[in-house]
């Protein structure tokens, strides 16, 4: 009751009612939580900041089975969370695009990748933001190049942590972590996963050469034209096969698989952004110098992406077999269907040149023709697919 409050409690002063003294002693608990709280946050930034100089002390190509370090982690206080560790564990999920699996093994493997842009001026932030977003969806396209060079693993998720910046010349570290498993058994992993660790191609060496490639590649998707991109992309998966022991073809074809080319194009496209200000600026990759983007690539590089417009392409082809389907006596451009065997195999429109008859060539079914293909760019593919054939002569 308002009676028996005391006239001074914890350097409260008197209230009117119980109420009020309550409410006002309950948001004095309740304040003081969270400054704790706060000042547990400041605690663990400072000790973080104060281990910095550990993410530099890791010799390049040197890859780690552990945790990521505390500095890569949120700055909140730690609460209780799963650990991945350089122990077998069981994981109830599967690879995307793979067939799931009820328990899989799996091995965490981390290992770093820098970049620097080689700006005189600082960056805002608003472009490092973006071009970490990119940079990191990038990063997670890798998992193909490392499957290719250690048959047998399968990288099940890619996680990236910024370790490290510096303003200036912007240098940016990672930590990244391959969660990798193996479709055999677990002894089976683990000794893929030794062979990867002793392996005298360092794999920070190969995520990066993948980085590089693939963001070399986006940008040709967005200047498909330009020739010092082309000259710089040509170079690049030549080097990306040295360091991945891979043929040229076979880089190409990891390239060519890549999924939503137009997704990497606009990634690309942003990561280069923060170079964008600097004329003589380039694009440093730390562990693969001969990498680094120069400063005419940056030049031919669209500050923001845009889909290439929708245009046709033609290829002509001589003398060759030719299905029909579907014919008309008396039309050219209607009705008429069939397939190329060896250049379009499906079902395809036909249109008859007007050197042809139509009426000679209804109710064959086989010839040998020469054509003109005709393609058209297709947004969602982000290439050119064949709309329909024009037969110019029949043999």
């Amino acid at each position: 009751r308002p009676q028996s409050i005391p006239e001074r409690v914890g350097g409260l002063r008197p209230w009117a009612s119980a109420e009020k003294y309550l409410s006002q002693l309950l948001l004095q608990f309740f304040a003081g939580g969270v400054i704790g709280y706060l000042a547990e946050i400041l605690e663990n930034l400072l000790r973080n900041v104060s281990q910095r100089p550990a993410a530099f002390q890791t010799p390049a190509g040197q890859s780690k089975l552990m945790r990521a370090p505390a500095f890569s982690a949120n700055l909140l206080p730690e609460r209780p969370t799963g650990k991945i560790d350089n122990t077998l564990r069981s994981w109830g999920v599967a690879a995307k695009g793979r067939q799931p699996v009820e328990e899989r093994k799996q091995i965490a493997v981390e290992t770093t990748y820098a970049v620097n842009y080689t700006t005189k001026d600082p960056v805002p932030i608003a472009e490092i933001i973006t071009s970490l977003r990119s940079l990191e969806a990038i990063i997670k396209r890798s998992g193909p190049f490392v499957e290719a060079r250690y048959a047998g693993i399968e990288i099940l998720d890619i996680q990236v942590y910024v370790t490290a910046m510096e303003a200036g010349s912007l240098k940016e570290w990672f930590l990244v972590r391959l969660l990798c498993g193996s479709a055999e058994n677990a002894e089976e992993l683990e000794a893929l996963v030794e062979r990867m660790m002793k392996d005298s191609k360092p794999l920070n060496a190969l995520i990066s050469a993948a980085i590089g490639g693939l963001i070399v590649f986006g940008l040709t998707k967005c200047s498909p034209d330009a020739p010092h991109t082309t000259e710089f992309f040509n170079n690049t998966i030549i080097n990306i096969g040295a360091e991945m022991e891979l043929d040229v073809g076979d880089v190409q074809l990891l390239l060519d698989g890549v999924r939503d080319k137009k997704r990497l194009a606009r990634d690309a496209v942003e990561f280069v952004r923060p170079a964008k200000g600097d004329p003589s600026a380039t694009i440093e990759n730390d562990a693969l110098p001969a990498l680094a983007i120069p400063p005419e690539v940056i030049a031919e590089t669209p500050l923001h992406y845009e889909p290439p417009e929708q245009r046709e392409q033609t290829v002509i082809y001589t003398n060759v077999p030719v299905l029909i389907y579907a014919s008309d006596r008396d039309k050219r451009e209607t009705v008429w269907a069939g397939m190329v065997p060896g250049v379009i195999d499906r079902r395809i429109r036909f249109i008859l040149d007007d050197s042809v008859d139509p009426a000679q060539l209804h109710g064959r079914t086989r010839v040998h023709a020469n054509i003109v293909v005709v393609k058209r760019f297709s947004q969602s593919s982000n290439a050119f697919e064949p709309k329909k054939v024009v037969l110019t002569a029949v043999n």
